[in-house]
Order: structure tokens, then C-alpha cells, then sequence
């Protein structure tokens, strides 16, 4: 069964925790981030952009980028 994740919020190290939380659980070796939603401000996109760019990193899983 796959995991699925709709959103992730909180601060930089908040998200990199879920984030590496899902990819302990799915083994996956790749993400897709989408920062803008709908009505948000481009401020806050670049904001979150620039959070994210410095953000504790997200261990994608070995053994899936061995496949």
C-alpha cells in the first residue's frame, strides 16, 4: 500500500522531519515539491522557497537510488 502525503507545514526542520519520516516509510528516491498554492502571495512563495533552499536536508533512501 502507498503512503501518501497531500501537505507538509511547519517550520524548516519540522518538514524535513516529516519529510524524511515519509521516505524512511516508502523508500522512495524522489520528491516532488509544489511551494505556490493558489492565492498565495508570490512574497511569501519566495519566502518559503528560500526557507526550503536552506532547510535541514531530506535523506532520500539509499537502497531506492540503488535501483
Amino acid at each position: 500500500m502507498l503512503k501518501r502525503i497531500n501537505y507538509v507545514v511547519g517550520s524548516p526542520a519540522t518538514v524535513a522531519a516529516q519529510l524524511n519520516e515519509y521516505v524512511a516509510a516508502t523508500q522512495v528516491d524522489r520528491l516532488g515539491i509544489k511551494i505556490h498554492l493558489p492565492g498565495l502571495a508570490n512574497e511569501h512563495v519566495r519566502q518559503t522557497m528560500k526557507l526550503f533552499a536552506h532547510a535541514p536536508k531530506v535523506e532520500l533512501s539509499k537502497q531506492a537510488q540503488a535501483a
